[in-house]
């Protein structure tokens, strides 16, 4: 792949981050870094962010680009609170 189509898997799965934690959990996030993995392993970009106007409340999770979904996540502890407030399961797939 050349930098032009790593930027473009990069902006996707940028967006696909976005919209899975808007659609599953209600929640506006930005995106801080995305790192595209050796290809040679898995089709993932790793990606970090926060949820809008509280930078604590971190994540970090991983989109396949092939299959243009959310294959896992991790969370800091401010994170998982807030899913447990709002009524939601932060380990259920």
């Amino acid at each position: 792949m050349n930098k032009n189509e790593d930027e473009a898997l990069l902006q996707e799965a940028e967006s696909i981050a976005i919209q899975h934690m808007k659609e599953k959990y209600d929640l506006d996030v930005v995106v801080t870094s995305e790192k595209k993995l050796p290809s040679i392993a898995v089709a993932e970009i790793s990606l970090k962010g926060h949820v809008v106007d509280h930078e604590e409340q971190r994540f970090n999770l991983y989109v396949n680009y092939e299959r243009k979904e959310v294959t896992s996540m991790g969370m800091s502890e401010e994170f998982k609170k807030l899913l447990i407030d709002k009524g939601y399961d932060p380990f259920k797939k």
